[in-house]
């Protein structure tokens, strides 16, 4: 199975978000293993697939350093 990774700062309003909310639910419907990794934790104002997997950056660490909070989460 392919993997797809797509990393954003917010899912909240917005063009890309909602770019990124369409193609990663139209890919994981097609079978694809699709994530959304996102910096800042908030809202999803568009629908996603329940087959996306959605991780926030700054949910799983209290740093404010953003390369250790990408590798942080790389790991888990």
């Amino acid at each position: 199975m392919n993997k797809i990774l797509f990393f954003i700062g917010t899912l909240d309003d917005g063009g890309a978000q909602r770019v990124v909310s369409i193609l990663s639910s139209e890919l994981a419907n097609r079978g694809y293993d699709v994530d959304i990794l996102k910096y800042y934790d908030g809202n999803n104002i568009y629908p996603l697939s329940d087959k996306v997997n959605v991780t926030s950056v700054l949910e799983n660490t209290n740093s404010k350093n953003i390369i250790k909070n990408v590798f942080w989460n790389a790991l888990i």
